[in-house]
């Protein structure tokens, strides 16, 4: 009897374990919509973002991505982390209005059902910012934080760099000649001959 009674106990425990890894595997649906959405995939890494939506992230031509499927297979979104650089000419120009004195952590371009949106992180001496843009330089919704902890003498280095380049900026005004100053403003890189370069840019 005694017996008996291991081998059900037994039987029992495997049975939950396999229970537990067919539950925390990526369902078929799922995997068979990301294969026909992104066949050239490579490296894939599934997780689950939430009790209801799967999250892969993998690369394909040379890149990386994320992509996130609900529980029957339905595509929500992919996203892709961008240089700055490449961010739409209007968002740009939003940053440079509404985010002076804010260093661009990284940026990801996001697809879903809905178009096209920009998704920018930001910090400075003492906050961080995430902002979602659309197209147009429109900031979609934005989230804010305190950074408690940091390496002073590196972020006061860079605070004087950013006003310095807020400097520049103002001086170039919109003139196209000074595109090229901006963008190494942009890049916090030689900030401290932005300025008499704009006027001289201006000048031409």
């Amino acid at each position: 009897m005694k017996s008996l009674i291991t081998i059900l106990a037994v039987i029992a425990l495997l049975s939950l374990n396999l229970s537990a890894q067919t539950g925390g595997s990526t369902p078929t649906e799922v995997t068979k919509a990301f294969s026909q959405k992104f066949p050239k995939a490579t490296e894939v890494k599934w997780g689950k973002e939430c009790s209801k939506e799967w999250e892969a992230e993998f690369k394909m031509d040379g890149k990386e991505f994320s992509a996130n499927f609900d529980n029957s297979g339905k595509w929500m979104e992919t996203e892709r982390e961008i240089c700055p650089s490449t961010l739409p000419k209007a968002i740009k120009k939003t940053i440079m209005q509404d985010f002076l004195g804010y260093k661009v952590v990284e940026a990801e371009a996001t697809v879903n059902s809905k178009g096209r949106a920009y998704e920018v992180e930001f910090a400075n001496c003492k906050q961080g910012i995430s902002a979602t843009f659309d197209n147009n330089g429109k900031v979609l919704h934005k989230n804010k934080w305190e950074i408690k902890h940091c390496d002073k003498s590196k972020m006061k280095s860079e605070c004087k760099q950013t006003k310095e380049c807020k400097e520049a900026k103002e001086k170039c005004g919109d003139k196209k000649e000074c595109k090229e100053v901006k963008a190494k403003c942009d890049d916090k890189k030689d900030c401290k001959n932005q300025p008499e370069c704009c006027k001289e840019k201006a000048k031409k």
